[in-house]
């Protein structure tokens, strides 16, 4: 959702950027990881995994290893990569087709980011005279394309080399910033936010610190796109638009929108996933959720739609929004007082071990692990479990299982939940 956001803001056609997308992420075809690495757009700065989660939530050392090695066998980096590479081919093929404008004439808001980058009219008059690079039925302007630039050209346009390579090194850059609202990085601004100048090994600092665990993107998704949309309005404002305000509602209902309907389809497959049928899509419960689980909102799908319910452990959801190591802590306290009840305490404290363990819940081996291994335990430690968490399902958000969690089979085809609105139940 925000690949193709990106795409409608920057006025980049929706076709051929649908069609770099598709060729960045087709396993079978290699090529484009080729020409993106020879047009210098890809790299460790691409190292998704690394960047996004483990960087920003993990020390150095054994766990850092591990939630990387996780990160990669769940594909995540794969994804991520692939369409930031899909971005960056997509802005440099929009680029190359601009430049046959002049530097007046050509896209205002285009203009727009390249001065906000330092890149000038000097620097349009740089990629018109440089040579593109074919890959398949497009051209683009590349690193190398600007740093091939003849010593005669160079003396027309009046500038040194040493100015062609800022220049190059810049357009790089440019595209990355792309490349990185496409599918989000956290920039400085949220590693600074994650960390307030609190010192590590303070109290303060340690529980700023666990407040802000894997909170990176969602807290990037408010700041980048904040920002992005404020350069949108000031352009706006300097260009005697009549409703510059009118920009901020575009930019925000489009995000909004698109990323709520791909979170929505998200969930309906986690769903399916899980063993579970799918919910209700026209429920407010539903529509909530997608809400909460679609980009930047889920920072505060923690705190207020959570929050309306317990955590699957007891405890209610809104502390979940401390980090998750007071949550784990929490989980930890209640799976005590369930032990002097006395009421599922095996298959909980199985539960609260398999949620901490790499490599076990990754999506495409996950149930099969539990269906063979884990959910036999937890019904073996605690006879009735399953059967107790199918009719809380029920009684919350109507959906029962298509595949029964101790069954080795799935015992029907899944369906679509009819159930009332949650907000109805809780009356």
């Amino acid at each position: 959702a925000t690949y193709f956001h990106m795409c409608h803001v920057n006025h980049m056609p929706f076709a051929q950027s649908a069609m770099f997308l598709v060729k960045s992420l087709n396993p079978a075809d290699k090529r484009d990881i080729a020409f993106a690495a020879q047009a210098g757009v890809i790299g460790d700065v691409f190292n998704s995994a690394v960047n996004r989660f483990v960087t920003d939530n993990m020390s150095q050392g054994v766990t850092s290893k591990l939630a990387d090695a996780t990160m990669r066998a769940s594909l995540l980096s794969q994804w991520t990569d692939g369409i930031r590479r899909g971005a960056a081919l997509t802005a440099m093929a929009f680029y190359t087709n601009a430049r046959k404008y002049d530097w007046n004439t050509c896209d205002g808001w285009l203009r727009e980011r390249l001065e906000n980058f330092g890149l000038d009219e000097t620097f349009w008059k740089v990629i018109q005279k440089a040579p593109a690079e074919k890959f398949g039925d497009a051209e683009f302007v590349t690193k190398n394309s600007i740093l091939n630039i003849s010593d005669a050209d160079l003396a027309t346009l009046g500038i040194s080399r040493h100015a062609l390579e800022k220049y190059a090194s810049d357009y790089l850059a440019f595209v990355f910033d792309d490349a990185h609202m496409a599918s989000l990085q956290p920039d400085l601004y949220t590693r600074a936010a994650s960390n307030w100048g609190l010192a590590r090994g303070t109290i303060l600092g340690e529980l700023w610190q666990s407040f802000f665990l894997f909170k990176s993107f969602p807290t990037a998704m408010l700041t980048r796109h904040f920002q992005r949309a404020g350069d949108l309005y000031r352009y706006k404002k300097r260009n005697g638009a009549r409703y510059p305000r009118a920009s901020w509602i575009g930019y925000y209902s489009t995000l909004i929108v698109g990323t709520t309907m791909i979170a929505a389809v998200s969930n309906m497959f986690k769903d399916l996933l899980n063993g579970q049928d799918i919910q209700d899509p026209f429920t407010t419960d539903n529509i909530a959720r997608a809400f909460t689980s679609g980009g930047g909102a889920g920072f505060a799908g923690d705190i207020f739609v959570s929050s309306m319910g317990d955590y699957k452990y007891g405890h209610p959801n809104v502390y979940n929004a401390f980090g998750p190591v007071i949550s784990s802590a929490l989980d930890a306290v209640e799976i005590f007082d369930k032990y002097k009840d006395d009421r599922d305490i095996g298959a909980n404290v199985l539960r609260f071990a398999k949620s901490n363990i790499p490599m076990v819940n990754l999506w495409y081996t996950k149930q099969l692990l539990n269906h063979a291994v884990f959910n036999q335990l937890q019904e073996m430690m605690n006879p009735g479990y399953h059967r107790r968490m199918e009719r809380k399902s029920m009684r919350m958000r109507g959906t029962g299982y298509w595949w029964q969690p101790t069954s080795a089979m799935p015992g029907r085809l899944p369906r679509v939940a009819k159930s009332k609105d949650r907000w109805e139940i809780m009356k």
